[in-house]
């Protein structure tokens, strides 16, 4: 009993430490710093849509690929009763 009640005070106070210590880290969105976006920095945004983009185009490709992939019955039944539950 006596451990037990140790171990919950240890804890709430180790909880308590934790809060008191974050709360100066604590911001708003007022306290947020916007950057410059200068040419250079929307050209490597626009660098980061298109590898994106291609991400997404291959995700569908390798889906179709798979998609056309004809399968055993035993794993289709499989398949169907983990997709039941």
């Amino acid at each position: 009993m006596r451990e037990r009640l140790r171990g919950v005070l240890s804890a709430g106070f180790m909880a308590l430490v934790f809060v008191l210590l974050s709360a100066p880290l604590m911001a708003s969105e007022a306290d947020l710093k916007i950057p410059d976006l200068t040419p250079a920095q929307n050209g490597l945004l626009y660098w980061g849509f298109l590898i994106c983009i291609l991400g997404m185009l291959f995700g569908v490709f390798m889906y179709s690929k798979v998609k056309k992939i004809s399968a055993h019955k035993s794993m289709l039944d499989v398949s169907e009763i983990i997709f039941q539950t």
